[in-house]
């Protein structure tokens, strides 16, 4: 669920009213970026403030201070996605292209499922030595610097598909 669905529901309403109501092209709405308020288009703005009832310019400051709220970090690509696990942010959404990219070419952490049939077939030794293993293996491996520390920062992550477009990385800590 994006930003735009999240304000929409706070507000009762959903793209469909917004649609309905002005008359608005569903595909102008979906060019909307949520997640960056100030490139969402203006007509796009006018719509969805006439079906709340309120301004353009209170929409924009409510979706500014919800994507304060929510604390999602959005990347679209490598760099990005470095720059927020460096941060540690709590929550990062992988959207776009990268997306494909990220599963395909990086190295996922274990599911939770996976992760406890490791600790419970080796006894606990997996949990205690698991890290000191990566790194020797890290050492020989022959990937870039970038895809290294992305590979080692994921793994404090837990990876959840948000739609077929998303994935929500957020961080094991917060399970807790």
């Amino acid at each position: 669920m994006d930003l735009l669905e999240i304000y929409l529901l706070r507000n009762k309403k959903r793209r469909d009213h917004v649609v309905a109501e002005t008359g608005i092209s569903r595909d102008l709405l979906e060019l909307a970026d949520p997640d960056r308020p100030s490139y969402i288009p203006a007509e796009a703005v006018r719509a969805i403030a006439e079906t709340v009832g309120k301004t353009p310019k209170m929409v924009q400051l409510d979706l500014k201070n919800l994507e304060r709220e929510e604390g999602y970090k959005i990347v679209y690509d490598a760099p990005d996605l470095l720059s927020a696990l460096e941060e540690k942010e709590p929550h990062i959404i992988i959207r776009g292209e990268f997306k494909d990219i990220f599963k395909e070419t990086y190295q996922q952490p274990l599911s939770d499922t996976e992760q406890m049939g490791m600790d419970l077939g080796s006894g606990g030794f997996i949990r205690f030595f698991g890290d000191a293993f990566y790194r020797i293996f890290n050492l020989y491996d022959e990937d870039t610097k970038q895809k290294k520390d992305i590979e080692s920062k994921v793994r404090k992550y837990t990876i959840r598909p948000l739609s077929e477009q998303e994935l929500l990385l957020y961080l094991k800590q917060l399970e807790y």
